[in-house]
């Protein structure tokens, strides 16, 4: 699976992931996720995981979950690796407090019959969100992967690319 490394700064009381403010971000089963956490700006505050929004239930999230160095310093980041038994929607913060992050979740995207992951196009208020697609690859997608024409066209413009599949003759 894939590794995806976001760069995490702290502004006006929010995590900046990748220069957005405290965006929704989504995760696939079985990827590694980064949380570079050099920047001077997170001082004190360590990128955390919970079941509940800014943790309000007191429970911080761990399963899969490793922290390294001191944020603000190099070095300093938190990695989650995700599986099918992480909790479907969790919630990154700050363990110094306040509202500085948002949700992290695996809902908003479907598996084709072809094992292509495809994002639901919806509203960001409804479960078929699609969080920031930056730094996510698309190593699932293989010429040898047989995709017929309704995936192919399902699938196109929702990466905003044409996929040439030798498969279907293109």
């Amino acid at each position: 699976m894939s590794t995806i490394t976001y760069i995490v700064k702290v502004a006006s009381s929010k995590f900046e992931i990748d220069d957005a403010s405290a965006p929704k971000l989504t995760f696939r089963d079985g990827d590694t996720y980064v949380f570079d956490q050099a920047d001077s700006s997170n001082s004190g505050h360590i990128l955390q995981f919970s079941i509940t929004s800014n943790n309000s239930g007191g429970a911080e999230y761990t399963t899969g979950v490793t922290k390294a160095g001191t944020p603000g310093s190099a070095g300093a980041k938190t990695t989650i690796v995700t599986s099918g038994s992480t909790t479907d929607t969790l919630y990154y913060y700050s363990s110094g407090g306040g509202t500085h992050g948002e949700e992290f979740s695996n809902t908003g995207f479907n598996t084709t019959a072809a094992g292509i992951l495809k994002p639901i196009v919806g509203a960001d208020s409804t479960a078929e969100k699609w969080g920031p697609m930056v730094n996510h690859s698309i190593d699932q997608l293989s010429v040898h992967t047989p995709m017929s024409t309704t995936e192919r066209d399902a699938l196109t413009p929702a990466v905003g690319m044409l996929i040439y599949n030798s498969t279907i003759g293109m």
